[in-house]
Formats: structure tokens, C-alpha cells, sequence
């Protein structure tokens, strides 16, 4: 299982389900089971947005975008497949993370720096 150790303003610690910590200062897409750091999504793209649907979150978390700048039709893409989506800073996206992990839910993280 992936949890998040640590993080900073421009860096997450990861350890993996191998327990090896990680860190990185790039964008990511984390899920208990998964950790992507070679794709970027961006929710103005539906090949992205499909993209994230397929990782079958219960809870889709982004860092770092403001709400205003999160348009209405792709929360309701996401919510059309039973996916919810929450907008946090770091610090409070990474808790929500590791607190979802342990209650074994189905959750995915993009961290944006």
C-alpha cells in the first residue's frame, strides 16, 4: 500500500508497498496501488479525465487547483461514474490520502506543484 511520509512545499515522500520511500518534486497520480509519475493529466482534456475514471476511484483528490478554475462539467463527468472529487493544498490533500488508505477506501491523489 502507498502512503505519503512526508511533504513539503515542492516535494511528497512516498513509501511503497515494497517499503521503500521515494521522493519526488514532479507531478503524480497516487492510489493505494498505484503510483504514475510519467503522466501529466489535465482536466481540460477528456483522453485524461477518461483516463482517471478508468483507476475506478470512490474519490478523486487534486492539489493545488483553485475551484473557480474547475469546471462544472468535468465534476459532473466524474460524478456521472460515481467518482467524487475534493480540491486541496498539499498539506491537506496528503492527510486526507493516508486517512482514506487506512479506512481502505478507493482513493487517487494528483499532486500538481
Amino acid at each position: 500500500m502507498n502512503e505519503i511520509v512526508s511533504y513539503g512545499d515542492n516535494e511528497v515522500v512516498i513509501r511503497t508497498s515494497n517499503n521503500i520511500e521515494l521522493a519526488y518534486n514532479q507531478p503524480l497520480i497516487l492510489s493505494p496501488t498505484n503510483l504514475i509519475t510519467n503522466k501529466t493529466t489535465s482536466i481540460d482534456n477528456d483522453e485524461d479525465i477518461a483516463f482517471l475514471i478508468k483507476l475506478k476511484p470512490e474519490v478523486l483528490i487534486f492539489t493545488n487547483i483553485v475551484a473557480s478554475h474547475f469546471p462544472p462539467k468535468v465534476r459532473t463527468k466524474f460524478e456521472a461514474h460515481a467518482i467524487g472529487v475534493e480540491l486541496m493544498s498539499l498539506g491537506a490533500a496528503c492527510r486526507t490520502y493516508n486517512l482514506l488508505v487506512s479506512e481502505g477506501r478507493k482513493v487517487v491523489l494528483i499532486v500538481r506543484f
